[in-house]
């Protein structure tokens, strides 16, 4: 069921990202054909403060009353937190590294470069580390939510791949980041897009859940 699911989401986060919902005439763009009403924006035209890097101090083991350590290793394929190896931060280094809700994290560095994790409260009190890069959106423009599936679909990944420099250790610094070319639909178009994703991504989840309690 899980398989099947993964399948459907992934074939409706291709045709909602580049098709919307109920259009009729599309136009031709640098990033290929959208809807005639969507616009194309680099990132960094989305966002309401200069992207962050997170904090360079050492991981402590976990610890009850500090803040979850948001490492890049952290971050599974599916934009989720591993609960493998959970490590916290000393209050007194996390404060400027605090996640609120909406906040985005791209990974920056290593094997995992380009991976993101959309910051959930479920998730609690969480600060971020250094190998990754932290965006806060203007969400009159772009719903985090969004931004979030753009970056599980083929287009992101091709990105991805094309802006890695050759060399011993892959990387895509903030400012490439910002350089990100987006889709972007009216808020109302994003909403609905998302409300569809959400159910599947639901589904998903609850089967997961089902496959452990068995």
């Amino acid at each position: 069921i899980i398989e099947q699911t993964e399948k459907v989401k992934k074939g409706l986060m291709q045709q909602l990202l580049t098709k919307g919902i109920g259009h009729t005439k599309f136009k031709k763009t640098e990033i290929g054909e959208i809807p005639e009403e969507w616009e194309v924006k680099t990132l960094g035209e989305l966002i309401n403060q200069k992207p962050e890097y997170g904090a360079n101090t050492p991981a402590l083991p976990e610890t009850e009353g500090f803040p979850r350590y948001v490492r890049i290793t952290d971050i599974t394929d599916n934009g989720e937190l591993s609960n493998n190896d959970i490590k916290s931060i000393d209050p007194q280094n996390a404060e400027k590294y605090l996640l609120e809700e909406g906040d985005i994290l791209f990974a920056r560095s290593g094997a995992t470069v380009g991976k993101t994790y959309l910051y959930n409260k479920m998730d609690g009190l969480c600060a971020f580390a250094g190998y990754l890069i932290r965006f806060r959106l203007n969400q009159n423009k772009l719903l985090p939510k969004f931004l979030f599936y753009f970056t599980h679909s083929p287009k992101y990944k091709n990105w991805v791949k094309s802006m890695l420099r050759a060399g011993a250790q892959p990387n895509i610094n903030a400012q490439e980041y910002c350089s990100l070319l987006i889709p972007v639909p009216p808020i109302n178009e994003q909403q609905e897009i998302v409300r569809n994703l959400d159910i599947l991504a639901q589904k998903i989840k609850n089967e997961k859940k089902n496959i452990q309690v068995l």
